[in-house]
C-alpha cells in the first residue's frame, strides 16, 4: 500500500526530509494529500452504486465506519447524503 515510508523509499529519501520537501512543493502533508486522493477516488465510486465497505477497501480504509468518518470530516456530510445530493 502507499504510505509515508513507501512514498520516501520511491523518492530515496528519508521519512522526515520525504515529509519536509513534499509539504514545502505541494503545500500540504503526506497524509493529508494522500487522504484527500483517496477520498476523491471513493467519490466516483460512490457513483458506480458500489456498496460503502466495499469502496473503503477499495480506496484504503480498513472499515466502513474509518472511510465514513473520513469522508464526514472533510466534506460535511456522510457518503450516502454525498451520493444523494449527487442526483
Amino acid at each position: 500500500p502507499l504510505n509515508l515510508d513507501s512514498m520516501a523509499s520511491i523518492a530515496g529519501m528519508s521519512r522526515a526530509r520525504f515529509a519536509a520537501n513534499f509539504k514545502e512543493v505541494i503545500g500540504e502533508t503526506p497524509a493529508d494529500y494522500l487522504a484527500s486522493w483517496r477520498l476523491s477516488l471513493s467519490q466516483k465510486l460512490l457513483m458506480s452504486n458500489l456498496p460503502i465497505k466495499q469502496i473503503a477497501g477499495e480506496v484504503g480504509y480498513s472499515s466502513a465506519s474509518a472511510y465514513t468518518r473520513a469522508f464526514i470530516r472533510k466534506f460535511g456530510c456522510s457518503p450516502t447524503e454525498w451520493d444523494k445530493s449527487q442526483n
